[in-house]
C-alpha cells in the first residue's frame, strides 16, 4: 500500500492537532469534572470526509493517552 506525502502529512497534523487539543482542555481543566468538554473530539468526524486521517487519530489519541494523564484529577 503506498501512501501519498500529502496524505501522511495531514494525517500528522491531525494527531499533532488533536494531542494539542487534548492538553489544552485538560490544562483549562475542560476534559475532566462533572462537566466535560473534550475539544479535541470535535475532529473525530474528520475519517468520514479524509479517510487517510484515521491514522493519525489514533496516533493523537495514543499520545493524549500518555502524556496528558498527570492532568486528571
Amino acid at each position: 500500500m503506498r501512501t501519498s506525502t500529502k496524505s501522511l502529512v495531514l494525517s500528522a497534523a491531525v494527531a499533532a492537532l488533536y494531542a494539542v487539543l487534548s492538553y489544552f482542555s485538560g490544562i483549562f481543566g475542560l476534559a475532566y469534572g462533572p462537566i466535560q468538554i473534550r475539544l479535541s473530539e470535535a475532529l473525530c468526524v474528520l475519517p468520514f470526509l479524509f479517510p487517510s486521517t484515521a491514522g493519525g487519530l489514533f496516533i493523537g489519541c495514543l499520545i493524549s493517552n500518555k502524556d496528558f494523564r498527570a492532568f486528571r484529577t
